[in-house]
């Protein structure tokens, strides 16, 4: 009876996962997102091949400020495969992505040690993110997790940019071979090949790639830490081969280092048997087309070139952003929610923007501002072309599996299921061919002096920093007489510190350690990748080498260890670019 009801479950399993398989069209990519509404949503692109076989997960952005990986692995999406199947997440920590920094308060790629294969229960919504990836990876026959390191690995010590300790520019595995379910991954020999494959495409050998062994088991391993990330938990929990694949922040530029990384993962994937038809491609500078925005109640279609004003408490709800860009596009509400706005309602009651970013980068920004002395609840300020802004009643938003965006317009209410695509939609409303539209909302709005309001700047923080300059550009840095500068962000603002110099806060602040600068024999400053360390702080959850670069530091926090104040009286605490454990400068953060 047993042997019976075994053989029905596997008949229905198989028949299940046929049926499921079938379903597939092919070639095809689909799109998923899994947790919207968090802090760590999940875009998920599952690229199916003409003809079925292996599977490999790809995931970039895991850590934020590394834009090679995230923009490559963003680029693979575009792929049409003649064979195999992949899983691709572009950005697996988008909050950090958003801030451009490693993480926000913990790295996000030491999370995995905590994860368990029993059906646990994930609290937060970066255990549900981390248990989503270790599912896909379940399903994967190879993973491989795109990041951005620091200089170039090699195999001896040339100097501070080229040495043995560095990531950019690697293949880092964790061993040289695993053993696991009677069979045995040789990742130290197909590391190699893809490398020698790689590097055959790099005519600059500068920038070719070496292999990085952590040795992460092993007793006497300095990248212990290891044990908690994403490539060993495929490797020791899941028998899946792991790579990371690491570009350089320090090459040309970031179109450069995606292309090293495409080179790499084509490699992988012919290794591994999963087939291009059609190469991935990169598209261009993102640009805003239009934005929906629903202000109490009632739509509106705006760009770039307008500004909103609103009566105090009314309510605002950016619904879609229609760019040339489908990914990595998140929309800020200053000093309203989170770091992606998109989709949640916010009572207005103070001036704000509204700022669109791809990734870190702002494109766009829609100024706001409140106004109790208006004569209508809301206006807009702006022309598309030679014709005003006219708003677009709607009583729904929703995704349509024909359109990127559909909406059941107020002039459809006799038909609720006639649609109308996002680009119709646009096309009618703001070329103004409708005669529906209820213009009597889009008055401009008047000053008291009877001149017309021009739109503010968008909405900045006030000056946030004592005893530094903040250089408008670059090329002013020379202007310095130090011998090393630090480069910091204070609220989002980047400065340069000298050595020895004090940084004075009224508390609270945002601080990120970007990077260390020497000035050369011809008197310019020439960027050092130094470690970088706050002196009694420490990062939440995470294993920290002590190099504190790309984490957001809030100011205060009770991660401060008081020992490592120069004062007994007040929090002064240094902040030291280090050399080979060395400290070479300093300056002090007091708040």
């Amino acid at each position: 009876m047993i042997a019976k009801i075994i053989y029905i479950i596997f008949v229905t399993l198989v028949t299940t996962l046929t049926t499921q398989a079938s379903d597939i069209d092919r070639p095809s990519t689909v799109k998923k997102t899994y947790y919207t509404n968090t802090e760590f949503p999940l875009e998920t692109y599952y690229v199916y091949g003409r003809q079925d076989g292996p599977t490999a997960l790809i995931i970039g952005g895991i850590q934020g400020d590394e834009p090679g990986g995230y923009l490559a692995a963003e680029a693979l999406t575009n792929l049409t495969l003649a064979k195999g199947n992949l899983i691709i997440i572009p950005r697996t920590n988008s909050s950090a992505i958003a801030e451009n920094v490693r993480g926000i308060g913990f790295d996000m790629n030491r999370l995995f040690s905590g994860i368990s294969n029993e059906n646990q229960q994930a609290e937060t919504d970066s255990e549900k993110a981390i248990k989503k990836v270790v599912e896909l990876m379940a399903s994967a026959d190879l993973f491989l997790n795109l990041h951005d390191g620091y200089g170039f690995h090699k195999d001896r010590y040339i100097n501070e940019i080229h040495n043995q300790d560095r990531f950019g520019q690697s293949i880092i595995i964790d061993i040289d071979r695993y053993k696991c379910n009677n069979k045995t991954l040789e990742l130290m020999k197909n590391a190699n090949y893809v490398l020698k494959n790689v590097n055959e495409k790099i005519p600059n050998s500068m920038y070719h790639l070496y292999l990085f062994n952590t040795r992460t088991s092993e007793p006497n391993s300095k990248y212990k830490t290891m044990l908690k990330a994403s490539t060993w938990y495929a490797l020791s929990k899941l028998c899946v081969p792991a790579y990371a694949i690491e570009g350089s922040k320090n090459t040309r530029n970031i179109s450069e280092r995606v292309r090293y990384h495409l080179y790499a993962v084509k490699e992988f994937l012919d290794l591994y048997e999963i087939e291009y038809e059609i190469e991935p491609v990169s598209n261009n500078e993102p640009k805003l087309i239009s934005a929906i925005i629903n202000i109490g109640g009632k739509g509106y279609v705006i760009n770039k070139s307008n500004s909103i004003y609103i009566k105090p408490e009314k309510s605002l709800e950016v619904v879609y952003i229609d760019s040339n860009f489908n990914q990595g596009i998140t929309v800020d509400i200053l000093n309203y929610g989170s770091y992606n706005d998109i989709g949640k309602s916010f009572i207005i009651d103070k001036d704000t923007s509204i700022v669109i970013k791809k990734d870190n980068h702002i494109f766009a920004q829609i100024p706001i501002h409140v106004d109790s002395s208006l004569p209508n609840d809301v206006s807009v300020i702006g022309n598309i072309g030679t014709r005003n802004l006219t708003s677009i009643p709607f009583l729904k938003i929703f995704t349509n599996t024909n359109y990127m965006i559909a909406a059941v317009m107020q002039d459809h209410l006799n038909d609720k299921n006639t649609l109308i695509s996002f680009q119709s939609l646009r096309d009618k409303y703001l070329n103004g061919n409708n005669s529906k539209i209820d213009k009597s909302v889009m008055t401009n709005v008047q000053s008291k002096n009877d001149k017309k309001v021009e739109p503010s700047k968008t909405v900045t923080k006030p000056k946030t920093v004592a005893r530094t300059d903040k250089p408008k550009q670059f090329k002013n840095i020379n202007s310095y007489n130090s011998k090393y500068l630090f480069l910091v962000e204070v609220d989002k603002e980047r400065i340069f510190i000298e050595d020895g110099k004090v940084l004075k806060l009224k508390t609270p602040y945002k601080i990120n350690l970007i990077e260390t600068y020497k000035k050369d024999r011809a008197g310019k400053y020439q960027p050092l990748d130094l470690i970088i360390n706050f002196k009694g702080w420490y990062p939440e959850g995470a294993g920290n080498n002590g190099d504190d670069r790309g984490y957001i530091v809030n100011i205060p926090n009770n991660r401060f260890m008081k020992k490592y104040s120069t004062s007994k009286d007040k929090n002064i605490f240094p902040v030291e670019a280090k050399s080979r454990n060395r400290s070479v400068a300093t300056f002090f953060i007091e708040f």
